[in-house]
């Protein structure tokens, strides 16, 4: 893929944030045509409560929503932050403005994301005083843990290896045009059993620490190596597993003069360097 396309992938995050028109000083918000009215309905605090929270840290909470039949009736996943860094995103992004503009920017590259609903921030005096995004709950998937070793359906090679086989042919995409990840992982990535043919079908979500480097082919090989073993590291994946997903890798991957063997080293070694970390 050419510097040309990179650089037209970028634009394309760059147009999603001036298309939602998020603002660095001022609150905006953005919604997808015709869910105005649910949007204003998921940000009540009525809402809040009768959903279900299925996700919380210090700053952030993620909501699993029913909307009523009068507002489309679809089961919504809302996700907000507060009190993040507020001085930093005074002069920058939030990160869920970043967020969702990689949804779109991923879906532009061909990535099955998650349906982006609605984005936005609210802020006073500059100062970002908290953030949400809202998805379409993607029904009848669940998380990626269950092909983790130990889990439910490690043991199930074909769909596992399909799991595997199909996030690299993406992440590929992803790396042709310089973007790291940097957070994937199973359980950033759902499935459910495929349709039309297909042994599964993908919906990726939370993208917000997605980013595009302006980088040469060598430079960006760490980053791309980072996002494998991160990959690799949970699912815990023998010598001839490894191999093989790194060939399907490679297949969609033009751009990376590694070898096979070349890319395997790597990521071994950013694997050990890792467990390294984690026993310390």
């Amino acid at each position: 893929m050419s510097s040309q396309k990179r650089s037209l992938a970028w634009r394309s995050r760059q147009a999603a944030l001036a298309d939602m028109k998020a603002r660095l000083r001022t609150s905006w918000r953005w919604a997808e045509p015709g869910f105005e009215r649910a949007l204003d309905y998921l940000l009540t605090p009525e809402a809040r409560e009768q959903g279900e929270k299925i996700w919380q840290t210090r700053h952030k909470a993620v909501w699993k929503i029913q909307l009523p039949p009068e507002l489309g009736g679809l089961c919504a996943v809302l996700k907000s932050s507060d009190k993040m860094r507020p001085l930093f995103y005074s002069w920058n992004h939030s990160k869920i403005a970043r967020e969702a503009a990689n949804y779109r920017a991923l879906a532009s590259l061909g990535i099955p994301m998650a349906r982006l609903l609605a984005a936005g921030d609210t802020r006073r005096n500059f100062i970002l005083q908290d953030s949400f995004l809202v998805t379409e709950f993607a029904a009848g998937c669940q998380d990626g843990r269950v092909f983790i070793r130990g889990g439910e359906l490690a043991g199930e090679t074909g769909l596992r290896r399909a799991f595997i086989e199909e996030n690299l042919s993406y992440l590929a995409k992803l790396h042709m045009v310089h973007c790291f990840h940097k957070g994937f992982t199973p359980y950033n990535l759902l499935w459910k059993p495929g349709s039309e043919g297909r042994p599964i079908d993908l919906r990726w979500i939370d993208v917000s620490s997605c980013c595009f480097l302006p980088l040469t082919e060598g430079m960006f090989t760490k980053y791309l190596v980072r996002d494998i073993a991160n990959f690799f590291w949970y699912l815990k994946l023998d010598e001839t597993e490894k191999l093989a997903a790194l060939r399907h890798y490679l297949s969609s991957n033009t751009r990376t003069p590694l070898s096979d063997r070349e890319l395997l080293h790597l990521v071994d070694a950013a694997i050990a360097e890792r467990d390294e970390r984690e026993q310390a």
